[in-house]
């Protein structure tokens, strides 16, 4: 289920066009179940929903910029590694929809990085630091999250494919501390107004996700700055998932 907001008023996206994304049965259903922050893998998936990653590539406003996150795999795709026109979109073609791959630490940071995808990394919250090299390769911590006249909006850092650094995140938000002491959870859409909106989102079930982007995206006016999947991720839902009792834990 998607759910598609025109003008975002929270201080880190204030601005831009935004959209949540959950399962039918579950907040995390369209996440991947081995995200190291997800702790309900069990109503979470393994598998792309293809058709909808190729429409999030297109949803893009004439002269407009788009992005987001995702912890699946990409790199592993048969399709990327034969350097098919997904590969293309996902490496190299700036009209399309940056989809920054999700990391958990520096290894797998630098393995991801070097296969051309826009890569960022999460860290623990200790040892802070704003750049820094690591293995020759450089690393960038997101600008917001030091300087309070920057958002979203005026960085663009995450808009960016071709960069030659990766972007650091330091674990935040109240479960912060299961990333520092490497357990699993921490995500940070997983609490108040963010998760009651995740929630909310399964209610939306008028049409289906590509048709609700695709007239959202016609919608827009050119040259907006689009923010993907504040909450949840590209995946296909499993089949048969029931969780109504479960669905706000």
């Amino acid at each position: 289920m998607l759910r598609v907001v025109k003008r975002s008023i929270a201080n880190k996206t204030i601005g831009l066009a935004v959209t949540y994304r959950a399962g039918s049965g579950h907040r995390f259903g369209t996440c991947p179940s081995n995200c190291s922050l997800n702790n309900k893998k069990d109503y979470s998936t393994n598998e792309i929903d293809f058709n909808y990653l190729y429409t999030l590539l297109k949803a893009v406003t004439k002269k407009g910029l788009s992005f987001t996150y995702t912890h699946f795999k990409l790199e592993n795709l048969k399709e990327f590694k034969k350097k098919t026109s997904l590969y293309y979109d996902l490496i190299s073609n700036n009209k399309t929809t940056t989809i920054n791959r999700s990391t958990d630490n520096l290894k797998q940071a630098i393995k991801v990085f070097k296969t051309g995808l826009s890569t960022v990394v999460t860290l623990p919250s200790i040892n802070i630091k704003k750049h820094f090299i690591y293995k020759n390769i450089k690393f960038v911590r997101c600008l917001a999250e030091y300087n309070k006249n920057i958002n979203c909006s005026n960085c663009l850092l995450c808009t960016k494919k071709n960069r030659n650094y990766v972007i650091v995140f330091y674990a935040h938000g109240v479960k912060k501390n299961l990333i520092n002491k490497g357990l699993k959870g921490g995500c940070y859409a997983d609490n108040f107004r963010t998760k009651k909106i995740w929630n909310d989102t399964i209610n939306d079930k008028n049409i289906n996700d590509i048709d609700i982007l695709k007239s959202f995206i016609k919608s827009l006016p050119y040259n907006q700055i689009i923010r993907h999947h504040i909450a949840g991720d590209i995946g296909k839902e499993k089949k048969g998932i029931q969780t109504k009792k479960n669905i706000l834990n």
